[in-house]
């Protein structure tokens, strides 16, 4: 087969090429919900751990209010 027929804008083609598109998607999409680890449910955290949503909170508020401004070190 020449190779404007096999990779042409066909009926054939196109359809077996959008078909593996969603098949590698919806398998990609499988495997990493199956296979990845899930978060451990009995984390001994301290108070330090983690992200403060406090600080997180006033930074923004700041940074929206002020608007932001690249200050070199």
């Amino acid at each position: 087969m020449p190779f404007r027929k096999v990779f042409g804008f066909e009926k054939w083609p196109v359809t077996v090429l959008t078909l593996g598109c969603y098949l590698a998607v919806i398998v990609a999409s499988l495997v990493s919900y199956e296979l990845l680890p899930s978060p451990p449910k009995h984390a001994a955290q301290k108070p330090d751990d983690g992200l403060d949503l406090n600080s997180a909170w006033s930074d923004l508020q700041t940074v929206s209010r002020k608007g932001f401004q690249d200050q070199d070190p």
